[in-house]
């Protein structure tokens, strides 16, 4: 059985165990975690020594040509992606909720370092702090710094070493997936209500879509409108590619194929350019040193973890989303995803649930990064050969076809998430059944209607009465939540009523709760 068949084996079980089993099997959480743990171990200092070695190895003509057109159309492509992860929210459906007490309530926004985000000064105190775009910065200005360095094989030869050595330790923690997908699936499972199985149900529908749109028209079609290839040309040549990607859930195992069919485009389209096939050789395995329109797409996560918490992310924090995800997804996803939680003030042990869905999502997301290396080789030969225009009309049709096709599919998905997805308020049903909390009982007397106030004897207190009595005498308003009020078993809680049991319980005496009169009944206490 291969390790992909595994993997979706180990998921359905969890998923199962958890449906089965329900509670108990949040023990394997920390399973879950320290798989995590491991195959976050080795991400970030391999980013380090591919990105030096990689930029090290070319000359300062490639690299200018590469980043004066390659990153030009880098920057397209990621446009392209995300704004498909704006657009995505615009399919999920409304949801009217409450929260309760929160310490992010009443705590000022953390403001963003952006200096601290992005200016490495001390390299190790950003590679110990996760902090990924400080990271990936200082290995690019060392490995562009390389580029002008004469002897600098022997120091290219043991970075290499050094990451294959991470890519084994790696592909040791990888054959574990099975398990901890287990464990995470499994976990999540049995700790998650049905509400919340729903709206993972949103993400992962709504990501299929959009990543579907993004592989099959949005990059080929950018490439017909700027290019003479022609959008069947580019669909159908690239069927068997992309196939392959998905069976195998990687994009890398298509790499000669991809080349082969740029090639055979390049030559069918321009047959006089005979430096196609040398573009094509290098831009492809350049363009596995940046991000790929997956990684973006995957940022949507993190919006999508908003909505899920219902505490959408803000559209003005869409740009500090985007650069610093952008960023941080030069190295791997699941070192940025828990970056950019933490960014935008969304709790951590949302990763699990990412860690869970991706195993789904991951599939389809190989289409669009199959894609994203075909056409961003396709543009970039193009461009260096003076194959790109800008012509009006087929960008036009273009900009024309992607607004209907992406307002189709955000249409199309709110209407079945109507229909499919229960979206009823029920917030105010878990208020009604609360209770107090399960300590030792203390006798208590709920009076419904006021009764007279006691008379203070001369020459004793209040708390002397209470003492000699053995009855704490407190009155309370029936109908102002959360503090007081009475729930669906008629049964008066709330936190004014429970601080009353504890300081009853800790006087050793027993309760006796008087409504406010009328006199009062309009003031708050």
């Amino acid at each position: 059985m291969s390790l992909s068949a595994k993997i979706m084996l180990g998921l359905v079980l969890g998923i199962a165990s958890g449906l089965f089993f329900g509670e108990p099997m949040g023990v394997l959480k920390i399973v879950g975690e320290v798989f995590i743990r491991l195959l976050q171990m080795t991400v970030l200092p391999y980013v380090m020594v591919s990105l030096i070695a990689g930029l090290g190895r070319l000359n300062y003509q490639d690299a200018k040509r590469l980043g004066l057109w390659g990153g030009g159309l880098l920057v397209l492509l990621w446009t392209i992606a995300f704004a498909m992860v704006a657009a995505m929210p615009l399919a999920y459906p409304h949801l009217q909720s409450a929260s309760f007490f929160s310490t992010n309530l009443v705590e000022t926004s953390r403001q963003v370092d952006f200096v601290e985000l992005y200016v490495p000064s001390n390299f190790f105190y950003s590679l110990a702090n996760n902090i990924v775009p400080a990271v990936v910065i200082f290995s690019l200005a060392i490995g562009i710094a390389l580029i002008g360095i004469e002897r600098k094989d022997a120091l290219l030869d043991s970075l290499d070493t050094l990451g294959d050595a991470m890519l084994r330790v790696t592909d040791f923690i990888v054959r574990l997936t099975p398990f901890g997908v287990f464990a995470i699936a499994a976990s999540a499972a049995g700790t998650m209500g049905v509400e919340e199985f729903d709206r993972v149900q949103v993400y992962v529908l709504t990501y299929l879509a959009f990543s579907l749109a993004t592989a099959y028209w949005l990059l080929p079609g950018l490439v017909s409108a700027l290019t003479p290839l022609r959008y069947r040309d580019i669909v159908g040549i690239s069927k068997d590619c992309m196939m392959t990607a998905f069976a195998t859930g990687s994009s890398f195992v298509v790499i000669p194929l991809l080349a082969d069919h740029a090639k055979e485009l390049m030559r069918k389209s321009a047959p006089e350019q005979a430096d196609g096939d040398a573009l094509i050789d290098v831009i492809i395995p350049a363009s596995f040193s940046f991000p790929h329109a997956a990684k973006v797409l995957t940022l949507s996560f993190v919006v999508f973890a908003g909505w899920f918490m219902s505490t959408p992310v803000p559209f003005t924090d869409y740009p500090l989303l985007a650069l610093s995800g952008i960023a941080s997804t030069f190295g791997s996803i699941n070192v940025a995803i828990p970056f950019l939680l933490d960014l935008m003030e969304l709790p951590h042990d949302l990763y699990q649930l990412f860690i869970a869905t991706s195993v789904i999502n991951a599939r389809f997301g190989t289409l669009v990064q199959a894609m994203h290396i075909l056409v961003l080789t396709l543009l970039g030969t193009c461009a260096l050969t003076g194959l790109l225009r800008l012509r009006l009309r087929p960008i036009l049709f273009y900009a024309g076809t992607s607004i209907l096709l992406v307002s189709g599919i955000v249409l199309g998905l709110r209407l079945f998430f109507a229909y499919s997805i229960d979206t009823t308020y029920t917030k105010d049903k878990v208020i009604k059944e609360m209770g107090l909390l399960k300590r030792d009982p203390v006798q208590s007397v709920v009076h419904l209607k006021p009764t007279p106030a006691r008379v203070l004897p001369p020459g004793q207190t209040r708390l002397e009465i209470i003492m000699s009595s053995g009855v704490l005498r407190t009155c309370y308003r029936g109908t102002a939540p959360p503090f007081s009020y009475f729930n669906s078993r008629d049964e008066l809680v709330g936190l004014d009523v429970e601080m009353m049991n504890s300081l009853a319980r800790g006087l050793g005496s027993s309760l006796e709760f008087v409504p406010l009169s009328d006199l009062f009944s309009g003031q708050d206490y």
